[in-house]
């Protein structure tokens, strides 16, 4: 009978909590600026420049720009985690199998932000 070695989960675990505490905080940032009146001044969502002005600015859409692109990157971020544990214990189906679903995350972002530039 062989023992299987089971893939650590501490670091996968504290990117999904801490990405999701971090969105969550810039979500509320953003509703508490938007119900305290402050500006929202909306701009592209692909544009980093504006998304910092936006937060250095305290405007709703600064926070809520960031929240939401804490929102994207925590899974890809968590799955890259997972991989690099799946690898660590040698776990060369798991590490296939996370790398799968990485590339499609990455593949389906990459027709995303394509066909956003193409309307």
């Amino acid at each position: 009978m062989t023992t299987r070695i089971r893939a650590p989960k501490r670091w996968t675990r504290l990117v999904y909590h801490v990405g999701s505490l971090l969105g969550g905080a810039a979500l509320a940032v953003a509703v508490l600026l938007e119900v305290l009146g402050r500006p929202s001044n909306p701009g592209s969502l692909v544009d980093p420049a504006a998304i910092v002005a936006g937060i250095a600015g305290a405007t709703s859409w600064g926070w809520a720009a960031l929240g939401v692109w804490l929102v994207i990157i925590t899974p890809a971020v968590g799955l890259m985690t997972t991989l690099a544990e799946f690898r660590a214990i040698a776990d060369r189906r798991a590490t296939l199998t996370t790398l799968t679903v990485l590339l499609l995350l990455a593949g389906s972002l990459v027709v995303a932000l394509l066909r956003g530039h193409g309307s």
